[in-house]
């Protein structure tokens, strides 16, 4: 379903819902994919890095913070319809500036696969679509 979309942060050890990040864009398909970022924000926490695939109609990645549920940073797809943040991931440290980077892209051809930095979201490193 391609709905205004939610992420619930549920704990391991007793199964409770410790909190719900709804999405401010409707019909974003937030909360398709979410993976496990290191402390972005400084607050001592994971944070996460959350796809909405259908948001505007490029699709998006945002990187939250499971501590407020603010989002930090926003990354855009290219190519309309091709549901960039559909795929994500930690990617590492990869420009060695002390802060994980992440890498997002799409399921269809398009857009291309992106490492953005975890700073700022500038693309640090691009590979086509085939």
């Amino acid at each position: 379903d391609a709905g205004p979309g939610a992420v619930r942060i549920v704990s391991v050890a007793t199964g409770l819902e410790l909190d719900e990040i709804h999405s401010v864009v409707g019909n974003s398909g937030s909360g398709t994919t979410v993976a496990s970022l290191p402390d972005q924000d400084g607050d001592g926490r994971k944070d996460l890095l959350v796809g909405a695939p259908t948001e505007l109609g490029l699709g998006a990645a945002h990187v939250v913070s499971s501590l407020s549920g603010s989002i930090g940073l926003t990354v855009r797809g290219q190519a309309p319809n091709c549901q960039f943040g559909r795929a994500l991931c930690a990617a590492g440290d990869v420009d060695a500036d002390g802060v994980s980077d992440f890498a997002v892209t799409s399921v269809y051809d398009g857009d291309p696969l992106r490492v953005f930095s975890g700073v700022d979201g500038q693309t640090l490193w691009t590979r086509p679509a085939e």
